[in-house]
């Protein structure tokens, strides 16, 4: 699959009765399947069969492929134009991702949100989450995809016309991908390059930087062409800018730049009325690039022509009736009626359809937030305790007594002062109501029973507690009745339930 993807997907076209499987084998022959189809660029709109393996992978059972799972149907979704499935797809695959402990997911989930922001033209949050998909990968030790992570993050910077910030990306990018010899990461590094060089009027080093990458063919070349017509119009070389203007013939989403240029070189040499043509074509380019309101005038069009050719057909036939004239008239006012009205739902149903995207994307980055707090919080939970069991361990092996019966400032595994700052630091952050009111409550707390209350409120159970303060059984439940006391709860009310509403 990582290797030789169009193998792997000959391997499973050979299964012909999926459904013969066992209910996991057919759940990871759907991943499988959805990840084969992915890598070798088969665009997939349907989710029937991806959603096999979301159905399977629920709950506790395998978090690294749910994560998966709902990661490609994120792509099918993107497929298929539904920005609210994507968003909520790839909101579970990053809860699976963490939960999983798989860098290498977290880092697809990561580019794939970078994607998102960057189509909704939101270029913070696009190299945020680039970032973060670059330290993922650099965890999870996958050295290629770091390298493809520094690109987009260098690519966000040339975007944002912070070409000095790009230009140290993209050279600490080209150091590292020398070791795969991959000659497209080389091609889009100095592509950019050649791009930035362009904007700063570096003609000449632009035109280097980008010959090297044209000596590489790939599905860029009709850019690479335009480019380098460009920087050659800027140095008044017509004849070399034409060249290479007519290798591209098909300037795809280019087009507008690919008729300006021509324009350009026309109007400098004199032929204005080939100027005038490519200036026409270039406002048509222009207007090309809404396909919604392009389909709406063609709708109008067609119902302009089928009205018009109607008429002529009546007149060529001379009706002679009257009536049926005004019944025929009467129809198509209906028509148009009828037309109006369900634009206009349609209208209403699309302002619904991205009022309820920004609440999704509101929630969401809200949901990103308590995540990344809440993984904070359990890093140093999990720190604490291993060096707990560490500790417990060397102790025992050396026949020392259990640190727990040691004071807290005396145990290695205790929370030392930076340790409890960044957990409570974490859950001022989770529960900002809950800390203020027991620092300001009139009986006084000590910092031990307000850590003790957030840790409950946190969902913590005295087996995890007892260890991370470092106390005895006996002492914990001390201070539990003394925080009761000073919050003055009966005894049938319970202190999670109390903590809870506050």
């Amino acid at each position: 699959m990582e290797t030789h993807p169009d193998s792997a997907l000959t391997l499973l076209k050979h299964i012909t009765d999926s459904k013969g499987l066992s209910s996991s084998d057919h759940a990871l022959y759907a991943l499988l399947m959805s990840q084969a189809l992915d890598k070798n660029n088969i665009e997939v709109q349907s989710d029937s069969l991806i959603r096999i393996a979301t159905a399977y992978y629920h709950g506790e059972k395998e978090f690294s492929r749910a994560g998966y799972a709902w990661f490609f149907l994120s792509r099918v979704a993107e497929n298929r134009g539904d920005a609210g499935e994507r968003a909520m797809a790839l909101l579970k695959a990053r809860s699976y991702a963490v939960r999983s402990r798989n860098y290498k997911l977290q880092g697809l989930v990561f580019g794939e949100k970078a994607r998102e922001y960057q189509a909704q033209k939101q270029p913070d949050s696009t190299l945020l989450y680039y970032r973060l998909a670059y330290a993922a990968f650099q965890k999870a030790g996958d050295r290629r995809n770091t390298t493809v992570g520094l690109i987009a993050i260098a690519t966000c910077y040339y975007m944002q016309s912070r070409f000095d910030s790009a230009l140290v990306y993209f050279h600490l990018t080209d150091e590292t991908a020398r070791s795969f010899h991959e000659t497209s990461l080389h091609t889009s590094i100095y592509r950019f390059t050649g791009l930035i060089a362009y904007c700063q009027k570096n003609y000449p080093l632009a035109l280097h930087d980008l010959r090297i990458a044209s000596q590489t063919s790939d599905q860029y070349d009709y850019s690479k062409w335009i480019d380098m017509a460009m920087i050659y119009l800027q140095t008044n070389r017509l004849d070399s800018a034409k060249r290479y203007l007519n290798r591209c013939t098909d300037p795809r989403e280019m087009a507008l730049a690919y008729y300006h240029l021509w324009q350009q070189i026309n109007q400098k040499e004199g032929h204005l009325s080939a100027a005038l043509y490519y200036a026409e074509k270039e406002s048509i380019a222009k207007d090309s690039l809404s396909n919604r309101a392009l389909q709406q005038n063609f709708v109008g069009l067609e119902h302009k022509y089928d009205y018009e050719r109607f008429i002529d057909e009546n007149d060529r036939l001379v009706i002679a009736n009257q009536h049926n004239k005004t019944l025929l008239l009467l129809a198509v006012v209906v028509i148009l009626l009828l037309a109006v009205i369900l634009l206009s739902l349609a209208f209403l149903m699309r302002r619904k359809e991205v009022k309820r995207r920004d609440e999704i994307i509101a929630k969401e980055q809200e949901n990103n937030r308590l995540i990344h707090q809440q993984f904070d919080l359990q890093q140093v939970v999990i720190e604490i305790l291993e060096e707990y069991k560490t500790t417990a361990s060397n102790d025992v092996a050396s026949g020392k007594p259990s640190g727990t019966n040691l004071p807290i400032e005396q145990s290695p595994a205790s929370l030392t002062p930076k340790r409890r700052e960044r957990i409570i630091a974490c859950i001022k952050a989770l529960y900002p109501s809950l800390y203020d009111f027991l620092v300001l409550h009139p009986s006084g707390l000590n910092p031990t029973e307000i850590l003790i209350c957030c840790f409950i409120r946190s969902g913590f159970d005295s087996t995890l507690m007892i260890p991370l303060l470092n106390i005895t059984r006996r002492t914990f439940y001390v201070f539990r009745f003394r925080v009761r006391e000073k919050l003055e709860l009966r005894s049938k009310d319970n202190l999670a339930d109390f903590l809870a509403k506050k």
